[in-house]
């Protein structure tokens, strides 16, 4: 099984730093957010040793949802109960986009696990006895996939039209007289002790204990007509194109006489609200940002319902306001572009114990900032090799 390379897909609203005392001095990864991503079979160790504690290490949690076959993962992913899956190849998502109006898109590829013929009364699949009983997958791609790879086996011989799927009617030579029988993926291996054969998935080989590499008795080929079957991360299709934007929060003086005269006309109608924070937002490492920008800045000890504003210094001198309210301990606003701002919060609504001082960052307002693209939900691509 070779790894072409693992696209670690958990997007979102990766959070980056904050929380700045009142003196300022430094800065934190958030926690984050916990992404589902549905797999097949127990055996996930790629996940749970590669992606998931690299993962971690930028904030992002993933969570592993199982299932037992290859239909469910696919509409759970549909219907939202999960928000990215890993398990299949291109030709299976193809196959559940042509009834659910195309509604999930791959978002990288992972790596390809070769399909393998397995078998407890042969050695070599020329000891296979003849007239035996040989299973495979029951969902229409894996099925095909399976015949193929009985085809390349030289046990049987297909004719069937470029471009669909095959299946045992397209069956034209079977000189053994072997009796191919359809069962759910999760039965395949159980079924070993009762049949000549049975082409099995590797994870559900692993997960019965099985060895591809020294217990099958024929592995699958892998080479240019392989594509189709690199199993790949998939989301829905309306959230494919979504970016996370990685940004960082700097110091900045405590002189905020650029924002004065917004904050005076803002106070009129409010006496009550303070400056709670005040930075320069920029994108790390000073990569690219497609603006408009929408950013969540999560406030501690700042009550929900509470208003708020932030107001950014733009290139051209100007301060544009965005009015928000807290909620579940956030505050949203879409910006289009970076630069230094400062975030007004009303004194009253804050968390006890604390009083937002002007140019500082109390307690209540410390930042952990969630970016996404404009309207993006919450999922993207990173890619991690192993």
């Amino acid at each position: 099984m070779k790894i072409r390379r693992i696209a670690a897909a958990v997007l979102a609203v990766t959070s980056l730093v904050g929380g700045l005392t009142a003196c300022g001095n430094s800065s934190s990864a958030d926690s984050g957010t916990t992404v589902k991503v549905g797999v097949v079979g127990d055996s996930n160790e790629v996940w749970d040793q590669v992606v998931i504690p690299n993962l971690k290490k930028e904030g992002i949690n993933v969570e592993l949802v199982k299932f037992s076959d290859y239909i469910q993962p696919n509409e759970a992913l549909a219907k939202g109960d999960i928000d990215l899956n890993a398990y299949q190849g291109y030709i299976l998502m193809d196959d559940f986009n042509k009834t659910h109006d195309n509604a999930l898109a791959a978002v990288g590829e992972t790596v390809l696990n070769p399909i393998s013929l397995y078998s407890d009364k042969a050695k070599k699949v020329e000891d296979i006895p003849e007239g035996s009983e040989v299973t495979i997958a029951n969902d229409s791609v894996t099925a095909a996939r399976g015949l193929l790879l009985l085809q390349s086996a030289g046990l049987i011989k297909l004719d069937y039209k470029e471009g669909t799927n095959p299946t045992p009617d397209d069956i034209v030579s079977n000189p053994k007289n072997l009796k191919i029988t359809e069962l759910e993926a999760s039965q395949t291996a159980r079924s070993l002790p009762d049949v000549g054969a049975s082409v099995i998935n590797v994870f559900m080989a692993l997960d019965a204990g099985l060895n591809p590499k020294s217990d099958a008795i024929y592995i699958e080929p892998v080479n240019e007509q392989s594509k189709p079957y690199y199993n790949i991360i998939v989301s829905r299709a309306k959230d494919k194109d979504n970016a996370t934007v990685e940004v960082e929060l700097k110091n900045v003086s405590n002189d905020t006489a650029a924002f004065d005269s917004v904050i005076k006309d803002l106070q009129k109608d409010n006496s009550k609200l303070k400056v709670s924070d005040h930075k320069e937002i920029s994108v790390k490492n000073n990569a690219s940002a497609n603006f408009p920008v929408t950013v969540e800045f999560k406030v501690n000890g700042v009550k929900d319902g509470t208003k708020a504003y932030i107001l950014l210094k733009k290139a051209d001198g100007t301060v544009a306001k965005v009015e928000t309210t807290v909620s579940a301990g956030l505050v949203k606003g879409v910006f289009a572009e970076f630069g230094e701002f400062v975030l007004l919060t009303d004194v009253d609504n804050a968390g006890s114990g604390t009083s937002p001082k002007t140019g500082d960052v109390a307690t209540t307002a410390m930042l952990a900032m969630l970016v996404l693209s404009a309207g993006a939900a919450f999922v993207s691509v990173k890619k991690i090799k192993a």
